[in-house]
């Protein structure tokens, strides 16, 4: 049986991870590289990223789909930047780049 401990850093090894993706979606989803500026291309992404990566949650798709949405206009200000992230050697960081 594993330790409450154990559990609680377990959950908070996904929940970052889980946002690290979700910054990594608002950064992808505005490349021009990746994606065409129409509308239509934005919304297939969020699709994609809901059917693909963010199964099982507990929230439900609607509230998925509004999240999503939210970062897709947080990150329009950071469109075309190069964004470099330092961080040290921990296993959560290792998890994290492995996910």
């Amino acid at each position: 049986m594993l330790s409450c401990e154990h559990t609680l850093l377990v959950k908070t090894i996904k929940m970052i991870a889980s946002a690290f993706k979700l910054l990594a979606f608002a950064l992808v989803l505005h490349s021009p590289f990746l994606f065409a500026h129409d509308l239509n291309h934005k919304t297939n992404a969020i699709e994609h990223w809901l059917d693909t990566e963010f199964q099982p949650s507990s929230i439900s798709r609607e509230q998925q789909l509004n999240e999503l949405t939210w970062f897709q206009e947080a990150s329009i200000p950071y469109r075309g930047m190069v964004i470099r992230v330092v961080s040290e050697r921990i296993d959560t960081h290792l998890y994290e780049a492995n996910t």
